[in-house]
C-alpha cells in the first residue's frame, strides 16, 4: 500500500529514522517531515521502545515499539494491519537498527474527524511474533494430546 519514512533528532541529538512499509509496497511514498506544510509529522513523543521479560528464567527478550504520527491526510487504510506481518517497521538510531518488527494486527483506532489526526502504532518484534504464533499452536496441540492420552487410558471423555 505505501512506504512511510522520516527522520528526527531526539533530546540527545541522536538521529532517529523510522521506516514503515505496508504490504511490501514501496511505490506510494510518504515522507514524515519537519516542515509545517508536510502532511505527515511526528508527534511530541514520536517513538518509544520497551524491552520485557516474562519471568526470571525466560531467555527471550521481547521488544515493543510505539510510534506516534500526526497527519492531515487519512492514513487508516495504509496503517491498518489485517495480518500479523502485513506492515513492517524499522527504527534506526544513528544508522544502527534498534527495532525491527511489525504493527500489531487489528489494533487500529479510528481518529476523530479533525484537520489533523493522531495515529498511534503499537509494534512488536519478530521474536514476539514467532513466540505468539508457535506457543499458541504448541499449547493447543499439547492439550489435545493430553486429552487423547487420558481417553486412551480409560478416564472417560473430556
Amino acid at each position: 500500500m505505501a512506504y512511510i519514512h522520516g527522520i528526527f533528532k531526539n533530546i540527545n541529538n541522536d538521529t532517529i529514522e523510522v521506516r514503515i512499509v505496508s504490504n511490501n509496497d514501496y511505490q506510494t511514498e510518504y515522507v514524515i517531515g519537519d516542515e509545517s506544510n508536510s502532511p505527515i509529522q511526528f508527534s511530541i513523543d514520536p517513538v518509544s521502545i520497551d524491552m520485557s521479560l516474562n519471568d526470571m528464567f525466560d531467555t527471550v527478550i521481547k521488544k515493543s515499539c510505539s510510534i506516534s504520527l500526526i497527519s492531515s491526510i487519512f492514513l487508516g487504510d495504509i496503517l491498518y494491519a489485517a495480518q500479523d506481518n502485513s506492515i513492517t517497521v524499522e527504527v534506526y538510531k544513528n544508522s544502527i537498527i534498534i527495532f525491527n518488527g511489525f504493527v500489531e494486527a487489528n489494533a487500529f483506532n479510528q481518529p476523530w474527524a479533525h484537520n489533523y489526526d493522531i495515529y498511534q502504532l503499537n509494534c512488536f518484534d519478530y521474536l514476539s511474533l514467532l513466540q505468539n504464533k508457535f506457543w499458541d499452536y504448541n499449547a493447543q496441540s499439547d492439550i489435545y494430546s493430553f486429552k487423547t492420552m487420558l481417553q486412551k487410558m480409560g478416564f472417560g471423555t473430556y
